[in-house]
C-alpha cells in the first residue's frame, strides 16, 4: 500500500507540472546574465515558456511590465516599474507564445543588496495577474 502511494505521489507531482498551474521551477522562467552587478548597468533577462499555451505578459511603453525586489530579511518591493509605467504610457497585454523566448533588458542602478526581478502574468489577454515569473536572485554593488 505504502508503494502505491508513493507512486501516487510521485505522479502527482509529475503532473503538477502543467498549464493549469506553471511554476517559475517548471515551466516559465526568467534568468538574468549574470548573478553579480555593479554600477549603473544593465540587466539583460531571458524568458522562456515551456508551457503548452499562451501566457499573457503586462507591458507599458514597449517594455515588459516587471516589479524589482529586494531581499532583507524577506522579499519586498524595491521599485514598481509597473505601475509608474501605467501612469505614463498606453498598456496592455502581450502573448507569450508556448516555446516562446523573450529577451528583456533593464536598466539597474539602487543600493547595494540581493535584488529579483517579478514578472507578473496571466492566462487570458487584459486579466489582472494571476502569478509571478520569479527571476534567479542578483546581488548588486553600487559602488557610491
Amino acid at each position: 500500500m505504502f508503494k502505491v502511494i508513493a507512486i501516487i505521489l510521485l505522479l502527482l507531482s509529475v503532473i503538477s507540472c502543467n498549464i493549469s498551474s506553471p511554476t517559475n521551477n517548471c515551466c516559465i522562467s526568467a534568468v538574468t546574465n549574470t548573478t553579480s552587478y555593479s554600477g549603473i548597468t544593465n540587466i539583460d533577462v531571458t524568458l522562456k515558456n515551456e508551457t503548452d499555451r499562451i501566457i499573457y505578459l503586462t507591458h507599458c511603453g514597449g517594455q515588459i511590465g516587471k516589479y524589482i525586489e529586494r531581499y532583507d530579511s524577506t522579499w519586498t518591493e524595491a521599485g514598481d516599474i509597473a505601475i509608474v509605467c501605467l501612469a505614463i504610457y498606453a498598456s496592455g497585454s502581450v502573448p507569450f507564445q508556448p516555446g516562446q523566448t523573450i529577451k528583456d533588458t533593464i536598466i539597474f542602478s539602487k543600493p547595494s543588496g540581493k535584488y529579483r526581478l517579478k514578472y507578473p502574468y496571466s492566462f487570458k489577454e487584459d486579466q489582472e495577474s494571476q502569478g509571478y515569473i520569479l527571476s534567479n536572485k542578483f546581488n548588486y554593488i553600487n559602488p557610491r
